[in-house]
């Protein structure tokens, strides 16, 4: 009696999950009702996109463009620490060097965090940066404490 009960109220179900140990699952969607991805959304090229949505390849141009000032920015600001802190015409990896490209960094980093303060993924990276900057120092004063102290100095480091 009450396997018939069971089997009334479970006839619609397929047999295979009518066995008791098994959770019975809800059947999935079929195809044409399942919902489809919104328009250039990993379809198509972004290059047919943006004839399809003529703004996207606009707000593409925008950001590319900005992208390459700052690269060119940076570089620039690169090419002016180097110039700087070099020991001679060619030198670019002195750690004196390293430590004014470093700091550069460092205090970019520490303006990101001023408006961005929950980026922990970018924290990680300037941990490294301040480690790696700190061993290039323990290096410098324990080969050369006169260069040390110029490098200190001109950086406004270790007040």
């Amino acid at each position: 009696m009450i396997m018939d009960t069971f089997m009334k109220r479970f006839s619609s179900l397929p047999i295979h999950s009518l066995h008791l140990g098994w959770r019975i699952r809800p059947r999935r969607r079929p195809r044409s009702a399942r919902r489809t991805r919104p328009a250039c959304r990993g379809l198509i090229s972004r290059s047919s996109c943006a004839s399809i949505r003529p703004e996207l390849k606009q707000e593409r141009g925008k950001k590319q463009y900005n992208y390459l000032r700052t690269l060119v920015k940076s570089v620039e600001q690169k090419a002016k620490v180097i110039a700087k802190y070099r020991q001679h015409e060619r030198d670019t990896g002195s750690p004196e060097v390293q430590v004014a490209l470093l700091t550069t960094r460092i205090e970019h980093l520490t303006g990101h965090f001023k408006k961005y303060s929950k980026d922990f993924h970018s924290r990680r990276g300037l941990l490294k940066m301040v480690g790696q900057r700190r061993r290039l120092l323990d290096y410098l004063k324990k080969h050369s404490v006169d260069r040390y102290q110029k490098v200190i100095g001109d950086l406004g480091l270790r007040k």
